[in-house]
């Protein structure tokens, strides 16, 4: 056993005061306790930052804080360790962060984040980023101007996404099995994403422009529009041709092929070579119809492929218009002078069947009337008649070269058939219908040369007292006749029979003279008292 020594006193403690748990005043030097120092914003009560520092029990220290960006730095802390504790230090901040959100528009989708620094107590204008890619800002989106800052705030700006569209142009061409579509154009843009979107169509020579087109869409898509041929301009055209001629019926007939063709045209390479064949006819109406025969009939040709348009009755390729080796008389309505011909469109006298024939195919006059060439015999009928009436008339016609012709007498005659040339000539009226000749007598000459010339009557046709006009169904043209007769057929109603009987008439000509056509000439016949009585002659 160790000894305790006492010594002036005082106990010395030793091993044994160690032993009883008593410690010295050099054990209690050496005590340490750590303090924690929380910096903290004075505003928000955030804890910025955590220090720790191990200290002497009652022993004081000086805490110098920490400079920490965008905070004013603190006074220096002093402070005596008696036991581990925490010192709050207040931080005051002299700037405050605001955080600029980029918002997708459409789905509300934070699409970026940005930050900006800004000075505590300040109103600063706080401006939206630039757009991420594939985005574009908002519409009329303005700065905002924040209030007085004190703490971190944040600023929203909304973004539309940006996708493409491809806007179309297309056509359709062909029909039934060959339908297809063409592409006129095609354009490719960016539009913003969710918005109603007004698409309007480019204007493209040849076809209608289209309505607009007003979608929205969620992302990238495809907008046609659907072109068709304007036809306005041909019809135009169309429409002005015919309201040149005076007999619209035939016209329609004559043109029906070139009015299909327009109508029918699916491309418009077809269409715009359809409105070309018809600005480009030249269409010359006859005043009164040409008669006109095949020339080559007693060869035993037939009019078969020399159509400018095939009529619809015809077969494939424009053959079998006309029935093959007949001697047939034809009425010639048009001429159209064309960079492949000149063409005629006549109606066949038998068939009632119409087309365009080459001019060259025919002759002028009638079968039966030209098979002998002689002067006298093609100006010569052998016609017989029933329920006929007639007058004599000897009346000059006359033209500026003077003295031409004779109109000699006019018949009419009721329900009755013109026959005696082959039975190729023959002119049927029907039941109410009346044919009225007119009987010339013509006033050839021989010119200077020794040829013998005439300057014939062109074109007659018979005006009423109420405006009507009448159009002969047999009217030569260009043909030059020495001394003989010729006549002029008619076919009319009963009724407007009995108003050339009570009223008479004007017969309207024209003359051939010096290369020259002269429509202007008249001359009226049974206009006078006598005429309009009841003798027997009528």
């Amino acid at each position: 056993m160790r000894k305790i020594k006492i010594v002036g006193g005082v106990v010395m403690i030793s091993a044994v005061a160690g032993a009883l748990g008593v410690t010295n005043s050099v054990e209690a030097a050496n005590t340490r306790y750590t303090t924690t120092f929380k910096l903290v914003d004075k505003t928000t009560g955030k804890t910025l930052r955590t220090i720790k520092i191990s200290g002497v029990k009652n022993r004081t220290y000086t805490f110098q804080p920490n400079k920490i960006q965008y905070y004013a730095t603190p006074k220096a802390v002093k402070y005596t360790v008696r036991r581990t504790g925490t010192i709050k230090v207040n931080y005051v901040a002299t700037y405050r962060k605001v955080t600029i959100k980029s918002i997708d528009d459409f789905d509300h989708r934070v699409i970026q984040n940005n930050t900006k620094m800004v000075k505590v107590g300040t109103t600063p204008l706080i401006a939206p980023v630039a757009a991420a890619k594939g985005y574009s800002l908002k519409v009329a989106t303005t700065p905002v101007r924040l209030t007085k800052v004190n703490k971190d705030t944040s600023v929203n700006f909304n973004y539309d996404k940006m996708v493409p569209v491809t806007v179309k142009y297309t056509t359709v061409e062909g029909t039934g099995a060959t339908s297809h579509e063409v592409l006129l154009g095609t354009v490719t843009k960016n539009y913003r994403r969710g918005y109603m979107t007004t698409f309007n169509a480019k204007q493209i020579n040849g076809y209608v422009l289209p309505k607009q087109q007003t979608t929205a869409f969620s992302g990238s898509a495809t907008v046609k529009f659907n072109y068709v041929i304007n036809r306005s301009d041909a019809y135009v055209a169309y429409n002005q041709a015919r309201s040149r001629v005076r007999n619209k019926e035939r016209f329609d007939q004559a043109m029906r092929a070139y009015k299909m063709n327009i109508d029918n045209a699916t491309s418009l390479r077809e269409f715009n070579a359809a409105k070309a064949a018809v600005s480009n006819l030249g269409l010359v109406e006859f005043r009164s119809p040409l008669a006109v025969y095949d020339k080559h009939v007693n060869l035993n040709r037939w009019v078969t492929d020399s159509n400018l348009n095939y009529n619809p009755l015809a077969q494939a390729g424009g053959r079998g218009v006309f029935a093959k080796g007949t001697a047939d008389n034809y009425l010639a309505y048009f001429q159209a002078d064309t960079d492949s011909g000149n063409f005629y469109w006549v109606i066949n006298q038998r068939t009632k069947v119409g087309g365009w024939v080459n001019k060259g195919v025919f002759a002028n006059g009638g079968v039966g009337v030209m098979k002998d060439i002689s002067a006298y015999t093609k100006s010569q009928s052998n016609y017989s008649y029933t329920d006929k009436i007639s007058k004599a008339i000897n009346q000059p016609y006359m033209d500026e070269d003077g003295f031409q012709a004779v109109l000699q007498s006019v018949e009419l005659n009721h329900n009755a058939a013109a026959t005696g040339l082959d039975n190729n000539d023959d002119i049927v009226t029907g039941d109410g219908m009346t044919l009225v000749r007119l009987h010339f007598m013509i006033n050839g000459y021989v010119d200077s040369q020794g040829s013998e010339i005439d300057n014939l009557l062109q074109y007659p046709e018979i005006e009423l007292a109420d405006g009507d006009t009448l159009q002969s169904v047999n009217s030569l043209v260009d043909t030059t006749y020495t001394k003989g007769s010729w006549d002029a057929f008619f076919v009319i109603t009963n009724a407007q029979a009995d108003t050339i009987l009570q009223q008479g008439a004007t017969l309207h000509y024209g003359t051939t003279y010096q290369g020259r056509v002269q429509y202007d000439q008249t001359m009226d016949f049974l206009k006078n008292s006598e005429n309009n009585s009841n003798s027997d002659e009528w």
